[in-house]
């Protein structure tokens, strides 16, 4: 059961690798603490441009892994804690909620999925992933705590609920760059290097951000997803 426990923590970590989706206890510009386990303070830092705009309509297709196509769209905004979130209809295939703070772009998630004899889904948790203010060989870090909950399904057996801890440690690795992408280069792009550390495993990622467009490719272990098309409003 424990290692199965086990699985199941990683799986979560990978799914949320999706998040562009998720970090706490440093300073705002370096990550996120408080509410829902991470919390939101005042924003810091002076923006360069803007990496990933934010309006209702705003739709991105990418090459998803397995060679499928997947649209994101941006369908409203609420307030949570305070702040003024963009809501997706879901990114990378779960609920998920974005607003930037200064230079800062928090992503706020809910993991769901399901497994045979299960459904799996956390409590929201909040990651700072992108400071487009941010250095070639800066770093912030956030750590994240959420609860998984695995409700059973076709007579499985219970499972308790598993409280999570990843450190989420960020990297821009260079700025100003220019990338092509399914044909497409793009200017003004910005690489972030992602490692997610969580029950003794560490998962990496690499992000690119265009300038005004926003995430144009997205690099794991597990393949790539790269920008098909855009509309922005």
């Amino acid at each position: 059961m424990k290692q199965y426990l086990k699985s199941l923590t990683l799986l979560s970590l990978s799914i949320f690798f999706i998040t562009f989706t998720a970090c706490d206890n440093e300073p705002l510009d370096a990550g996120l603490n408080g509410a829902e386990g991470n919390g939101n303070n005042e924003p810091s830092g002076n923006t360069t441009g803007d990496y990933w705009p934010r309006a209702v309509g705003n739709t991105w297709t990418y090459n998803a892994l397995g060679g499928t196509e997947e649209t994101y769209t941006i369908i409203g905004t609420e307030i949570i804690d305070g702040f003024n979130y963009f809501e997706f209809d879901n990114l990378l295939g779960i609920p998920a909620w974005m607003r930037k703070g200064g230079a800062n772009y928090y992503v706020r998630n809910e993991i769901y999925y399901e497994l045979p004899g299960f459904e799996v889904q956390s409590t929201p948790f909040v990651v700072n992933m992108l400071k487009d203010d941010a250095e070639v060989g800066d770093t912030w870090s956030s750590n994240v705590n959420y609860t998984l909950s695995f409700t059973p399904t076709d007579g499985a057996p219970g499972i308790p609920d598993t409280p999570v801890n990843a450190l989420y440690t960020l990297e821009m690795i260079e700025r100003d760059m220019t990338k092509t992408v399914e044909g497409t280069a793009y200017t003004n792009v910005l690489h972030v290097h992602l490692v997610v550390s969580a029950s003794g495993q560490t998962e990496e990622a690499n992000y690119f951000y265009a300038k005004d467009i926003g995430l144009i490719e997205y690099i794991s272990g597990g393949g790539s997803v790269t920008l098909l098309e855009y509309t922005l409003n």
